[in-house]
């Protein structure tokens, strides 16, 4: 994705990051929040901000991104289909290297499969242009940290049971339901 369409793009310079690195806080607009919360799925981001340090790591052109996000938004419950407020808070941390490409450039074998070679960089990005993008970092963590079936604090899950509803734990099983029709049928076990 181009800079120009992410979302919440806040881009740094690291080519001249001094040794002790460059501290950044960063918080999206309420547009911004919108555009999240349509790529994410979620029916609403009410904030969404993050803050930390990018800083050298000892071989040249090695960075790491290290800080938090918090985000307020508001899901939908699987559940009730009741909307929710969440706040999430979490670790945000990416390790950046200029000496690594992007293992999807080359991705396909000559049959057109997809095949990614994984080698002792496969926990780093690559860190092209000299830019880290942090805003766009925020938001991929920000989806890895929701829950894909969010359930309001308190919501259990019934069943329908004979025109009633009932717990989602059964009183007996269904292999004693079947047994119970057997016993009943002609020439079936008493």
């Amino acid at each position: 994705m181009s800079a120009s369409a992410l979302e919440f793009s806040r881009p740094i310079d690291v080519a001249d990051l001094p040794a002790d690195g460059r501290a950044f806080a960063i918080e999206a607009s309420a547009s911004e929040c919108t555009h999240v919360a349509a790529r994410l799925g979620v029916q609403a981001v009410e904030s969404l901000h993050a803050e930390g340090t990018v800083q050298p790591q000892g071989r040249v052109d090695v960075v790491r991104l290290a800080g938090t996000l918090t985000a307020r938004l508001r899901q939908i419950c699987v559940v009730t289909l009741e909307s929710f407020d969440v706040t999430i808070t979490a670790v945000l941390e990416r390790l950046y290297d200029a000496s690594i490409g992007d293992e999807w450039a080359d991705a396909e074998d000559d049959q057109g499969q997809l095949v990614v070679h994984v080698g002792p960089d496969a926990f780093s990005e690559p860190l092209a242009d000299a830019r880290i993008d942090v805003g766009e970092a925020a938001v991929e963590q920000l989806a890895l940290e929701l829950d894909p079936h969010p359930r309001k604090p308190g919501a259990t899950f019934a069943v329908p049971i004979d025109g009633g509803v009932a717990d989602a734990q059964p009183t007996s099983s269904p292999f004693a339901k079947l047994a119970g029709l057997r016993r009943r049928q002609p020439g079936g076990p008493h």
